[in-house]
């Protein structure tokens, strides 16, 4: 399999998109959830083909994924591969830098989300591609090692910009604990032309929010809040820690609205605040901009500007890099080739997925699939024979609920069953024995992971940042006691959320101003009884 088929599956399965009424409806409204007010109009044929990418491998319907529903009703008569579904199925998009070209056979790929690295097969790609490059699109599992990379993806060669979002995604990884995914919705958004001009962002917003049950006074503190606090538009990653968390949280418990949504639009009206002013609605004053000589000041309106036309970001922030003198060299070791496999725990998961596609199948291997990341997380592992209960405990705890691996009980029971098989594998052909406290560390897992990404699945939304809270008790009517940096506080928890705690439980969010905690992520006590 490599590309080509992929993409081939993919034309056949949106063929079959707009052929069924229901699902051509489906596609049909997710249009403003991914594209922004515009809904897409003026889009060229690689913006259609990454919606259909987004809408299939990440949109959900009632069976599960929008693909497996396609696949479901479709399969058969399209004459599918399953070897694509899975390729899709496991697909999963990113911010990536090229730190490897083989010409003529493929190259390297660094996550700059998780770090992760990511051999791509792709002949007539590779004379296209230069080290350094920007690449942000969906990559695609081949299933021996080698990953195939969307041909919609955007490409963009300028060291300021990947100066910039390895600066921006390297903070975002602090706060998610190494681990920043960042959706095809997102991607659309940041590197994509900005809609539609005559739509007005900050009405939009408005609107949105109104429609959603948004009391009229806290929209216009919203829209004043952002109106004051600087955009920076380089940034991929907005909502963590800014001026736009507290408004997610806040729309998260008192409203109906679809956070995804009021996400990407509170982005485009905040970034109209800061240039433009309010727009329509009531009057707002923005904060003076910090003093600096005009020649500063000159130029960012000139930056911003730009970005309001839709050039291209990587030509702006070259201009403005010349107009203030500003010269910023990548890191030698930053850019280093990549190494010949990615980390020596990948490797070894790798070869135990061929071991087991060898003795027992392809699709036991399949099952097994959910142990490559495993790799990602223990990357720092340079011998085998020194991986630990502690490295499984963060991939496992951490990892794992923070890169949305598993999504229910069933999920994270078929995972820690593999983590086992895995274990075991080590010990019997490799002699690395865990022993006693690996044995302990996956009796707990199979206590406390599946109750943790129900959980999870029950979250306040999908956020990024706020602090890790200890959960010391809860009370029966969600009023919990937390731990926090050494002290103690007290904040309610949703109580349909509060049913799959216990006391021991990380939470990583954010208490708000009425005492209620917006909880982001849940994590196990992996520790013993």
């Amino acid at each position: 399999m490599d590309v080509q088929t992929i993409e081939a599956c993919l034309t056949r399965l949106g063929t079959a998109v707009q052929q069924d009424p229901e699902l051509l409806a489906a596609c049909a409204g997710t249009l403003r959830a991914y594209f922004g007010p515009n809904q897409g109009r003026g889009r060229d044929a690689t913006a259609v083909r990454r919606h259909l990418e987004w809408f299939l491998c990440e949109q959900s319907s009632g069976s599960g994924l929008v693909l497996d529903d396609v696949w479901l009703r479709h399969g058969e008569a399209l004459d599918l591969d399953d070897d694509c579904r899975r390729a899709l199925r496991d697909s999963h998009t990113g911010v990536f830098e090229v730190t490897g070209v083989r010409t003529g056979e493929g190259f390297w790929l660094r996550d700059l989300g998780s770090l992760g690295e990511y051999p791509v097969r792709e002949s007539e790609a590779s004379a296209l591609v230069q080290v350094g490059d920007v690449v942000a699109g969906r990559l695609y599992p081949l299933g021996n090692g080698d990953h195939a990379l969307a041909r919609s993806a955007f490409v963009r060669r300028s060291p300021s910009l990947l100066q910039a979002l390895r600066a921006d995604l390297s903070e975002a990884r602090k706060e998610r604990r190494g681990v920043v995914r960042i959706g095809g919705s997102e991607l659309e958004a940041m590197f994509a032309p900005p809609a539609d001009p005559e739509v007005d962002p900050v009405a939009a917003a408005r609107k949105l929010l109104a429609s959603s049950g948004a009391a009229p006074a806290d929209i216009e503190r919203w829209m004043q809040d952002l109106a004051q606090a600087p955009f920076d538009p380089r940034r991929i990653v907005h909502g963590a820690d800014d001026a736009l968390a507290p408004i997610l949280d806040a729309l998260a418990f008192d409203t109906s609205v679809d956070l995804d949504e009021a996400r990407r639009v509170l982005i485009a009206a905040w970034h109209s605040l800061t240039r433009l002013g309010p727009g329509q609605g009531a009057s707002l004053v923005p904060a003076s901009a910090p003093g600096g000589e005009v020649q500063v000041e000159t130029a960012l309106a000139r930056f911003r500007q730009g970005t309001q036309e839709g050039r291209p970001l990587s030509q702006m922030l070259d201009e403005l890099e010349r107009e203030l003198d500003i010269s910023i060299e990548p890191d030698e070791d930053e850019l280093a080739p990549a190494p010949d496999f990615p980390g020596v725990v990948g490797a070894m998961v790798t070869e135990f997925l061929w071991e087991t596609a060898a003795e027992h199948g392809v699709q036991a291997a399949a099952e097994l699939r959910s142990l490559e990341t495993l790799g990602e997380s223990a990357r720092e592992v340079g011998v085998f024979e020194t991986l630990t209960p502690l490295d499984l405990a963060r991939w496992a705890g951490v990892h794992v609920v923070e890169a949305e691996i598993v999504r229910g009980a069933g999920e994270a029971q078929a995972l820690v069953a593999a983590l086992r098989r895995f274990v075991r594998w080590a010990r019997e052909v490799h002699e690395v024995d865990l022993g006693a406290a690996g044995d302990a560390l996956l009796k707990r897992l199979e206590a406390e992971l599946p109750r943790i990404a129900e959980a999870n699945a029950r979250r306040t939304r999908a956020g990024k940042g706020g602090g890790m809270h200890r959960l010391r008790a809860l009370s029966e009517d969600g009023l919990a006691e937390l731990e926090c940096e050494g002290e103690l506080v007290a904040a309610r928890i949703d109580m349909v959320l509060a049913e799959w705690l216990r006391p021991g439980d990380l939470l990583r969010g954010r208490v708000d101003d009425e005492g209620r905690l917006a909880v982001y992520a849940a994590h196990p006590n992996l520790n013993p009884a």
